[in-house]
């Protein structure tokens, strides 16, 4: 509740640590704090140190608003200068929060849709969650006209929202708002009639305009439309189409509302020169010329343009940068590329934990435009609870002057888990292409030598202790998320296969899949699927016990710990792992306040001897709940899974500390 459960101070406040020294008459305990706070806020703004008028009269404004946004509607806060100091009195008057709201004059279905546009201005301001609101008159009146904006967007073109009418219930300290409207005549999209010259284009025009047949009519929609048909037009090579719209609305009667749409493509446009700034540096020139050369001599797209870009951007080179298509002549266009050169050199410093890998700390160093020549170079060393990484890269985000790019990484590692160390040595390289904004392509092919020593397993429980491999494989992955970091709609998905050779031959398959689904604006769902499966004509015993396949953990079935599902070595100590895993799971999560989520989640999962890539056997299962904190680099994760199945040797569930999504 907003009702002040404190006191009234018994004499007057003085405002800590500033100058002019402003002393408070009439402010209540629980508005203190926040009364100290528009003081000091306003007199560091002003920048003033010497009591005046003028200060004391913007003082006194500021701090009766904060007032009225906190549900005091009529409070009042008097000034007067005394000597070198400032006194404000404030008669605070009752406080409200906002109670019952009705919205009369449609059914029940309609209103539940309109009540969040009412206090949206209020919840807006807040950017917080909750529950009670103060009343603030005006922040409603707004809402008013947004629940009337809504209904016209609806197709209600003639609703009439009205001023809302407060009545207040003064046993429970709130007001109860009723917002009176007044639907009219419902308007819906009838014909929509394409005219011009639409040769080439017509069929891809009228899939679009088909989706708006029938649905609510309004003047943004048709306005939306027709923007829509002129990136449909740029997209096939039109760069200046001309498309104008017009309706019936208003001329004829009737509920049916008919449009008609003008296309004028004007000429197909080709690119015929790209102009790169001198301000960049020779590797950031490079760079650019490669990535858009491509677009030389081909159709005007601003789809494949915007894909140029990001593959420009994602070198790291650009501070910024900036594409512009010009026109030169008649169907001709030069792109004219500008911006700014990023700064070279970057060090960064890190740290974190997490469940499995316990504290870590780190360091890199990465240069993005390695001796002008466009290349990136990095040098990473990290600390964990178990072991150290150390890795030197090289990238060549376009080789030969081509749309793939070549990276290579040189890897020194530890791995210690519980009762084995492995000591690693890696040289990997890779060449990847981004075919469209959402599909990537990775071939890539390697050496290792790895070393393994255990107290604590047999022979046939650690496998090889030393082995050298030699792999190759690839990927495939699609990304249609609306956020890679924290996403709430679409979906990604990935399959790999990587043969292996060396003391031991085996190929591996992953695949993966995840689909995430907004149900209302802060509630989501998500659902993912993986599974691993290593083909080998050799036993399990005979493949190293870093190279199987494990389940368990935070990203996986969570009501284990990390790797802590299936078999372990007869001390008990150390899972074995196996040839295959299977992974599905479903989660629910509500945004309590902003950036603060509360998530359950159930997760299934296998492991198994392999006899294909899809096993369901023996499946082993994790319920519980979650909550996440959404930072810049992707969410702060605890989540707690229980084991509804337990077994002998088992716990009864696991806490999970990570960054990122579970999938």
């Amino acid at each position: 509740m907003l009702t002040p459960i404190w006191a009234e101070p018994d004499g007057p406040h003085q405002v800590p640590k500033v100058t002019p020294e402003v002393t408070l008459h009439g402010v209540s305990n629980a508005m203190l704090p926040i009364a100290d706070q528009v003081v000091i806020k306003q007199l560091k703004l002003s920048g003033d140190t010497t009591a005046s008028g003028p200060l004391a009269d913007d003082l006194a404004f500021f701090l009766e608003s904060r007032y009225r946004q906190d549900g005091y509607p009529e409070a009042h806060v008097e000034w007067q200068q005394e000597g070198e100091g400032i006194i404000l009195t404030v008669s605070e008057g009752p406080i409200y929060e906002v109670g019952k709201l009705t919205i009369a004059g449609v059914d029940e279905a309609l209103a539940a849709t309109l009540l969040p546009y009412l206090t949206s201005p209020t919840k807006e301001r807040r950017a917080r969650g909750d529950k009670h609101l103060p009343y603030v008159a005006e922040e409603l009146k707004s809402g008013a006209g947004m629940v009337e904006r809504k209904l016209h967007a609806e197709g209600y073109l003639h609703a009439i929202a009205s001023e809302p009418t407060f009545t207040p219930n003064v046993e429970e300290k709130t007001m109860e708002v009723t917002v009176q409207v007044t639907l009219g005549q419902k308007y819906i999209f009838g014909e929509i009639i394409l005219t011009g010259d639409t040769e080439g284009v017509a069929e891809a025009l009228r899939e679009r305009i088909a989706l708006l047949q029938g649905q609510s009519f309004n003047e943004v929609s048709l306005e939306s439309l027709r923007k829509d048909l002129v990136t449909d037009c740029q997209a096939r090579g039109y760069f200046a189409p001309t498309i104008t719209s017009e309706s019936n609305f208003g001329k004829q009667p009737g509920h049916e509302i008919t449009a008609s749409l003008n296309v004028q493509l004007g000429e197909v446009y080709r690119v015929r020169d790209i102009n790169i700034s001198e301000e960049f540096s020779k590797g950031a020139q490079h760079v650019a010329q490669t990535v858009f050369h491509p677009a030389l001599d081909e159709r005007y797209s601003p789809i494949s343009l915007d894909l140029y870009t990001r593959r420009a951007l994602e070198t790291g080179i650009y501070g910024r940068l900036d594409m512009t298509p010009r026109v030169t002549g008649p169907g001709d266009l030069t792109l004219d590329i500008a911006g700014t050169d990023a700064k070279p050199i970057t060090w960064s410093l890190y740290g974190g934990y997490q469940t499995f890998a316990g504290l870590s700390v780190g360091t890199e160093v990465t240069n993005v435009n390695f001796l002008d020549t466009g290349h990136t170079a990095s040098l990473k060393a990290e600390w964990s609870f178990r072991g150290l990484e150390g890795r030197l890269g090289w990238k060549d985000p376009a080789i030969f002057g081509t749309r793939n790019a070549l990276a290579m990484d040189l890897l020194v590692e530890t791995f210690e888990f519980k009762a084995y160390l492995r000591k690693t040595a890696a040289l990997r390289a890779s060449l990847s292409r981004r075919f469209s904004r959402a599909t990537t392509a990775e071939i890539f092919t390697g050496v290792n030598v790895n070393a393994s020593t255990s107290d604590g397993l047999l022979p046939a429980e650690l496998g090889p202790d030393f082995y050298t491999l030699a792999n190759v494989g690839a990927r495939l992955n699609f990304d249609y998320r609306d956020n890679p970091l924290i996403p709430h709609k679409g979906w990604q998905g990935s399959l790999g296969v990587e043969a292996n050779t060396g003391e031991i031959s085996y190929t591996k398959f992953d695949l993966m899949s995840a689909f995430y689904q907004p149900i209302t604006e802060h509630l989501r769902v998500a659902i993912g699927a993986r599974a691993s499966y290593i083909q080998t004509s050799s036993d399990i015993t005979e493949l190293p016990i870093d190279l199987r396949n494990f389940n368990g953990g935070g990203t996986s079935v969570r009501s284990f710990k990390d790797r802590e599902m299936g078999a372990h070595s007869i001390l008990g100590a150390n899972p074995l792992g196996d040839f295959a895993f299977t992974v599905i799971n479903a989660e629910l999560s509500y945004e309590i306040i902003s950036n603060l989520e509360l998530a359950g989640f159930v997760d299934a999962g296998t492991l198994g001897d392999g006899k294909s890539l899809f096993s369901f056997d023996d499946m082993r299962y994790g319920v519980g709940l979650g909550v996440r904190y959404n930072l810049p680099i992707g969410p702060l994760r605890v989540d707690y899974g229980y084991n509804p199945d337990q077994r002998e040797g088992e716990a009864r569930g696991a806490i999970h500390v990570t960054f990122g999504f579970a999938f």
